[in-house]
């Protein structure tokens, strides 16, 4: 993974893309946040056929639904003027991006790592100059391509939330959408409940049912969540937050 102060300068200049009189309070959270996934760690919840346990999360590979829940949280936050959370939020999005860029293999020794963790470090002081042309790579080992790519998704993440962050919601919308989506999942395992009365064998396919519905979260909860209204928790994760 990037060193701290790779992730922070990285943040840093791609911040400076952007004209905006940002609040101290977002980017105190923000530049903690890019570090605080090394500080307090989400976990993977691992289901096998002997037990169910939690793993500690493998830094480089791809966490896509860790990225989408954290930005996500770090919009809840700010429509809710909680600031300082939104930044801490958004800044553990983009610690997760950065980290998934390096490629990771099963074999790397471990001096190698570390001599592209330091190469990094070097290069991150150089990001103008070597940047110029835009570079998006979703795994590279080579050290500029992860920099640039690094560099330049932080920007588009940036651009994202400031827009989404501002943009205007119909918020009665949203509600009615979640309302009728509950409505509906209360309504199925309702009649599933109905149906195990007439025969044992339907149990266990009530008891499918009801997991499948519970976690079935359709892009409006999705877009309740980035309005402020609920949380959406992500699925196979125990989040830090």
């Amino acid at each position: 993974m990037p060193k701290w102060r790779t992730h922070r300068i990285i943040l840093e200049k791609a911040l400076g893309n952007f004209n905006l009189n940002l609040r101290k309070d977002f980017l105190d959270g923000l530049f903690n946040g890019i570090i605080d996934p090394d500080i307090k760690q989400d976990k993977k919840i691992i289901i096998s056929k002997k037990r169910t346990y939690e793993k500690e999360i493998t830094h480089h590979d791809v966490h896509n639904n860790l990225i989408r829940y954290y930005y996500e949280l770090s919009l809840y936050y700010a429509r809710r003027n909680k600031w300082y959370f939104s930044g801490l939020m958004l800044g553990r999005c983009l610690h997760y991006i950065h980290d998934s860029i390096i490629k990771r293999r099963k074999m790397l020794i471990i001096d190698a790592h570390e001599e592209i963790e330091n190469e990094l470090e070097k290069l991150s002081d150089m990001i103008s100059e070597l940047c110029e042309e835009k570079i998006i790579k979703k795994s590279s080992s080579n050290p500029k391509e992860i920099i640039c790519s690094a560099y330049y998704m932080s920007i588009d993440v940036l651009r994202n939330f400031f827009e989404e962050s501002s943009k205007d919601i119909d918020i009665n919308l949203l509600k009615e959408k979640i309302r009728k989506i509950r409505i509906i999942k209360l309504l199925i395992l309702l009649g599933f409940s109905i149906m195990i009365f007439y025969s044992l064998v339907l149990i266990l396919l009530w008891i499918i049912a009801f997991y499948l519905v519970i976690e079935y979260k359709p892009n409006a909860y999705h877009e309740a969540m980035k309005a402020g209204l609920i949380i959406v928790k992500p699925t196979g994760y125990k989040t830090a937050y």
